[in-house]
């Protein structure tokens, strides 16, 4: 176990459970064939399949990778779908095109789970998920739910009924049924990226550290990235930090709305945690505004949730709260652990790729469903480039809108309201 960090600091459990990474600043000029800007996992996923391709790669994390967004800091479930319903999507967008992004996205879980293996990536994997109903009386609905993706995307969706759940889970009897997904897996994920990051560097990508990029310079034959103190050459320019890349391509910024999303982690339980929790898997419910937990190898439990548009104060009491009236028999137990973490949703609450010009691609919007999304479309994305392979063009359906800013932060902060409100009546 490494350095421990306090829950005031800007560190995170996962912290704890890694040596420290040092900076590596971009100081001098250089020439590849992709500039990636942003070091999160979708530009490593990119990275990886471009350097296996033989294409120079040069990534550029504005702060340390993995340390500050939402790829070394998510709570760690790696499920197939997206952050917007299924069904209601496809009633917008037509069935089959939404089967066919279905698929990529469980695409996406099995790509996680091939580089975890190929790359012998130490990420502490838990095999199985749980999507509990917050109310009883779900079974009909739940059964017919499992029935429709099992036919529809062969899954092997599992039926948990309330006696099974509250075997497992030894709640305050918030729970009815449940969808078991063996396939579905959690980790951590500053571990999986820090090993996707080293994977990309043994085959040859260049990563640099606290080189944030501050201006782009578009060309007929080749494209500029300048950072503080050097710019790269390139012909292809992938922007992966989403919105997150303030003043560097307005259209881009314009079309994300971010969101502020919570974790506690307790302090090791030892046997306690058997009160509580007899089955290792990760839990999510229902809700609009849903809670996600798990317990961690090191017997801590792992909860959290209340994601605002607005910065929510005293979360961690909140989510304390939360968990303890749940579970009562974590009544003692203390939180050693507790941050924040800015996730972004675009319009359609649903992951956005393309290209602004030539050779510019853009990909962002993973608020919600990040670890498998980011892995298949950073394939995607390098098969792109590659082969000229068209797959991008099924997300294409999804375009950028602006989202005017802080209006948009103020409309998104009221829909958090009616969604929190709609949760109590649901009661």
């Amino acid at each position: 176990m490494f350095k421990n960090h306090k829950p005031n600091d800007d560190s995170t459990y996962y912290h704890s459970t890694v040596p420290h990474r040092e900076a590596n600043v971009l100081n001098e000029n250089m020439t590849v064939d992709v500039c990636i800007i942003g070091g999160g996992l979708a530009g490593l996923s990119a990275a990886i399949n471009l350097v296996k391709r033989n294409k120079s790669v040069v990534i550029l994390e504005e702060t340390i990778l993995g340390e500050r967004s939402a790829s070394g800091r998510n709570g760690g479930f790696v499920l197939p779908g997206y952050a917007t319903n299924f069904h209601d999507t496809a009633k917008k967008i037509g069935f089959e095109h939404m089967k066919e992004l279905y698929k990529f996205s469980m695409d996406g879980v099995s790509l996680v789970d091939e580089y975890i293996k190929e790359y012998e990536i130490d990420c502490d994997m838990t095999r199985g998920a749980l999507e509990v109903s917050w109310l009883n009386g779900k079974d009909d609905e739940i059964r017919q739910e499992i029935d429709f993706y099992n036919k529809n995307f062969n899954t092997e969706f599992e039926f948990w009924n309330e006696n099974k759940v509250s075997e497992n889970y030894i709640s305050a009897h918030r729970y009815g049924a449940a969808i078991f997904d063996p396939n579905a897996f959690t980790l951590n994920p500053l571990k999986y990226c820090y090993g996707l990051a080293d994977a990309a560097q043994n085959k040859g990508a260049y990563i640099f550290d606290n080189s944030k990029a501050i201006k782009l310079e578009y060309g007929d034959k080749a494209h500029y990235v300048y950072t503080e103190y050097a710019k790269v050459e390139c012909k292809h320019i992938i922007i992966a930090g989403s919105g997150f890349l303030k003043n560097l391509e307005n259209k881009i910024e314009r079309a994300a709305i971010e969101v502020e999303t919570y974790i506690n982690v307790t302090e090791p339980l030892g046997d306690n945690i058997k009160s509580s929790f007899k089955a290792p898997y990760g839990i999510c419910d229902n809700r609009n505004i849903l809670d996600y937990y798990r317990p961690l190898p090191d017997t801590r439990v792992l909860w959290g949730g209340r994601a605002n548009v607005m910065p929510l104060k005293e979360f961690s009491d909140k989510l304390e709260k939360s968990m303890k009236s749940i579970y009562p028999h974590l009544a003692d137990a203390k939180i050693e652990y507790s941050w924040s973490g800015k996730i972004q949703y675009g319009f359609y609450k649903m992951p956005q790729v393309g290209h602004l010009t030539d050779r510019i691609w853009y990909t962002m919007g993973y608020g919600g469903h990040g670890l498998n999304n980011t892995a298949i479309i950073g394939k995607i994305l390098s098969d792109a480039i590659v082969d000229n392979d068209k797959r991008y063009l099924i997300y294409s359906i999804f375009k950028l809108q602006n989202l005017f800013g802080k209006l948009g932060q103020i409309i998104g902060q009221f829909t958090y309201w009616k969604q929190n409100i709609d949760d109590y009546l649901s009661k």
